[in-house]
């Protein structure tokens, strides 16, 4: 299916909007990156790692399966897969992106910005086009959020939010948890497969992150 045109508009806010026009809504089972089913209108990924094997055993590698559901049968592609490591380098390989069907570091598909510090929330990664997209943390409450990417923005550029990330939360008037849900601009259905591994590794290094930082923070 074709995506739909990106592009940029004006605006006078340097704010950014955690609204995604006319999105469709991936639910999460659960907000561990590494084990996850995500559920969408008319499909699902699977996100399992094994356990490992033991302390000196090799790292398990995270398989991310695409199952589209057809009215008679159900379709799987593996559509990423990435071994996620502490000590060494985590590798990653997507069968249908170019650059990344053989096992490649991480840093070669989800580029920290340049100039930016090495804790750094903003990522970026190429888009099967060539367009370059950004995954970083907007607004009070650090909603991962997926823009494209201008390498000269002007003054006035302003690019809309193409993916929200909302985290689990309890509605508190209807005693009731809403799942977390990534929202996401229709223009993205086309290459949707490297915006889930892409925001899977983004969010997993944001956990990461924060484990970091609560570990060392004075008591």
């Amino acid at each position: 299916m074709a995506g739909n045109r990106l592009s940029t508009t004006s605006s006078s806010s340097s704010g950014l909007s955690s609204h995604v026009a006319d999105s469709f809504s991936l639910y999460f089972s659960k907000e561990d990156m590494l084990d996850t089913i995500i559920t969408g209108p008319d499909m699902t990924y699977e996100v399992a790692t094994p356990p490992k094997a033991g302390l000196f055993s090799r790292d398990p590698t995270t398989t991310v399966t695409r199952v589209d559901r057809g009215e008679k049968a159900e379709t799987r592609y593996i559509v990423g897969e990435f071994i996620w490591t502490t000590i060494k380098k985590t590798v990653l390989r997507i069968p249908d992106q170019p650059g990344c069907e053989d096992w490649i570091p991480k840093g070669d598909f989800l580029r920290k910005m340049t100039g930016k510090r090495r804790w750094g929330n903003s990522r970026l990664f190429t888009g099967p086009s060539g367009a370059q997209y950004r995954w970083k943390e907007y607004g009070a409450r650090g909603l991962t959020t997926l823009t494209l990417h201008l390498d000269n923005p002007g003054p006035d550029a302003h690019t809309p939010a193409l993916a929200v990330f909302h985290p689990a939360r309890r509605n508190h008037l209807e005693e009731e948890i809403i799942h977390a849900h990534l929202d996401v601009s229709p223009a993205l259905i086309s290459m949707l497969d490297i915006v889930i591994v892409s925001f899977l590794m983004t969010e997993r290094k944001k956990w990461e992150r924060k484990q970091t930082t609560d570990t060392y923070r004075p008591t």
